[in-house]
């Protein structure tokens, strides 16, 4: 069978005698029901980035491998449960944001394998930014891959984790230079961000009224 529920059931499944390809006897390694012992190297992830998802690589080869692995559960059972803030490498970062990007893709609700971790989360959203500033260059494809994880973080602002850490970077007070038309047409597509925006509002109307006018600390809030 091609195991495609992947975890759950009773039944038993057949274990291949010869790997269909480089990446599925890779996947032995962290694959539900395999034989792999558990343990995690670092340089097994910077050799998984380089073969098959590196930025010089693109086409139906990679997609095909980007498939398997997400498939074997690379990103929930290897990537994450050992990613460390300050230990991992560049390209295990990168990793995770190329296996999220490819959950969302395929309609998956990527943040549910980051969401019971939420100090790994913001350590993870933290390295992740800083992507591009680790490397001297990055090819358009892994920096294409860097921009759809960001686009994805700010369409995601119903998911509290991320907006945390999403509007440190787009502060919601720049939001007063919008009309209250758009104003209001975001509000509506992210509720929870209702009760905040009245706060800035609040805040911003008691110190219009200052003798002095507002800070010069808001007023940089809004010009970031």
């Amino acid at each position: 069978g091609d195991g495609g529920d992947g975890g759950g059931g009773g039944g038993k499944r057949s274990k291949p005698s010869k790997p269909s390809s480089r990446v599925d006897e890779l996947a032995e390694r962290w694959a539900v029901g395999s034989d792999g012992d558990g343990t995690f190297d670092e340089a097994l992830v910077v050799d998984v980035y380089g073969r098959f998802l590196a930025g010089g690589r693109s086409g139906r080869g990679r997609s095909a491998d980007l498939s398997r692995l997400e498939l074997s559960g690379y990103l929930e059972r290897y990537l994450w449960p050992h990613f460390d803030g300050e230990s991992a490498s560049w390209e295990h970062v990168m990793s995770i944001v190329v296996m999220l990007n490819a959950k969302f893709g395929e309609g998956v609700d990527g943040w549910a394998v980051l969401r019971a971790e939420r100090a790994r989360f913001d350590a993870f959203f933290g390295r992740a930014l800083g992507l591009p500033s680790e490397r001297a260059e990055m090819p358009w494809l892994e920096r294409a891959e860097w921009v759809r994880f960001l686009v994805r973080a700010f369409g995601s602002l119903e998911e509290e984790m991320v907006r945390v850490q999403a509007l440190k970077l787009a502060s919601l007070p720049m939001w007063l230079t919008l009309s209250e038309r758009d104003a209001a047409s975001r509000l509506k597509a992210q509720p929870a961000l209702s009760r905040p925006w009245k706060f800035v509002k609040k805040r911003r109307t008691k110190e219009a009224a200052l003798p002095s006018g507002p800070p010069l600390s808001s007023q940089r809030e809004e010009s970031f």
